[in-house]
Order: structure tokens, then sequence, then C-alpha cells
């Protein structure tokens, strides 16, 4: 396999929302890691995603919804690069 160099410049904390949200959607693996360090339990699925998410109480840069045959969870997320 061949080295291969990667530079990027200029990330963005959108760049770093939009990762998020592609691996939540596109990676099973990635999910169920993510849930499982968020202690959710077994059997919750992603069911709704919000970039820059608006509220009364101020900006959230993404809001994830979790729900289960029982339960909904909400997990507001923030980075800061």
């Amino acid at each position: 396999m061949t080295d291969i160099s990667i530079q990027l410049r200029g990330v963005a904390e959108r760049d770093v929302d939009l990762f998020l949200v592609e691996e939540l959607v596109a990676s099973p693996a990635f999910r169920t890691w993510f849930t499982s360090a968020l202690d959710l339990g077994a059997g919750f699925e992603l069911a709704a995603v919000e970039r820059s998410a608006l509220s009364s109480s101020g900006e959230t840069d993404l809001d994830l919804v979790f729900t289960s045959a029982t339960a909904r969870v909400v997990v507001l997320a923030e980075n800061k690069i």
C-alpha cells in the first residue's frame, strides 16, 4: 500500500457536523459505537438529525434524536475547532 499524504486546510465546525451526520446515517458500525458511547443501551435507532438547530435558548450544532420501542432521547452535540 502506498502512503498517501492528506492535508486539509480551513476545516470548520460545519465540516465536522456534516461528517458526523454522514457517519451516523451511512455507517451502522459507527452508529453502534456512538450510541454505546452515550450508554443508551440496545434497541435505539437514529430517527432524526437537525444541523444548526435554533431554539429560544440558542443554537446547537446538531440535534440527534434516537428512539427505541419505549423511549426517545435527544442528544445536543456541540463541537469546537
